[in-house]
């Protein structure tokens, strides 16, 4: 989330989650920047309600 307040797209977020090798939710070494997004959208919606 810090990336993402900073400014930071999510294809941009998506491309350094894939430079730095971590695997996505499924498993796979590639994340698009969509998984990004969801995620991001599932964090701050959670954070709204609590």
């Amino acid at each position: 989330m810090q990336d993402r307040d900073a400014g930071c797209t999510y294809d941009a977020i998506a491309s350094a989650l894939s430079a730095e090798k971590v695997l996505s939710p499924l498993g796979k070494p590639t994340w698009q920047p969509s998984t990004v997004r969801r995620i991001y959208a599932s964090a701050t919606a959670e954070a709204v309600t609590a």
